[in-house]
């Protein structure tokens, strides 16, 4: 009976390693909080979690923390770090509405204008200014143009907002997220990494750097 008791207790262990994407929990402790964090790599994992695997680009960590002898722990998005240390890829954890918000930021190249000057985005022929005459420059307008002190041209980037869909994938991004902010209380979620979930565990490293402390977490 023991022997079978043992033999169930490995396969669960098992299957919990698999279901997890056979990444283990890593802990690190610090005089004032614990902090546990499991990688997910997985991409059927993913998809359970969110519906999608996020094209691959994105690495996912389950994070658990627990404040110690009532500590106040006040978590940031940017306390946390994931590097590879292959290529050096790395990224601070990224909020639920960049990933999949409803709102695409498109650039595109724009003209814009200073005071003072002849020359503005107009391109028509300038005139005056001959010396002796006490006349100023000016410029004729071609179509569309301006004319007198309208301002310099500089080429400037502009970004607009066009919006799209609002998918589930945001709500459920922000349902599973670690909690932002101070707690005293033990909290747990998804960390999301703009890192290609095609590295590999061995190579991947994460870091924390807070009102509690640092840390570094290697995952080989």
């Amino acid at each position: 009976m023991r022997i079978l008791v043992f033999a169930i207790s490995a396969w669960l262990s098992v299957a919990a390693a698999y279901a997890g994407g056979g990444s283990d929990w890593r802990t690190e402790k610090l005089a004032d909080a614990e902090f546990k964090a499991r990688l997910v790599l997985d991409p059927a994992e993913m998809t359970q979690l969110l519906g999608s695997d996020l094209d691959r680009e994105y690495i996912l960590i389950e994070m658990e923390v627990r404040p110690l002898y009532n500590s106040k722990v006040n978590l940031h998005r940017d306390d946390f770090v994931l590097r590879s240390r292959r290529d050096n890829e790395r990224s601070s954890a990224d909020t639920p509405d960049r990933i999949a918000g409803d709102s695409v930021l498109i650039v595109g190249q724009g003209r814009a204008r200073t005071a003072g000057g002849i020359f503005s985005e107009d391109t028509g022929t300038v005139i005056g200014g001959v010396p002796g005459t006490g006349t100023q420059p000016r410029r004729i307008p071609s179509r569309g143009g301006t004319l007198g002190n309208s301002g310099t041209s500089e080429t400037t980037t502009t970004v607009k907002g066009d919006k799209r869909e609002t998918t589930s994938l945001l709500d459920r991004l922000t349902e599973l997220e670690l909690p932002m902010g101070e707690t005293q209380l033990p909290v747990h979620g998804y960390l999301y990494f703009a890192v290609s979930a095609k590295q590999k565990q061995k190579h991947l490293e994460l870091s924390y750097d807070g009102n509690v402390g640092e840390w570094k977490m290697p995952f080989k």
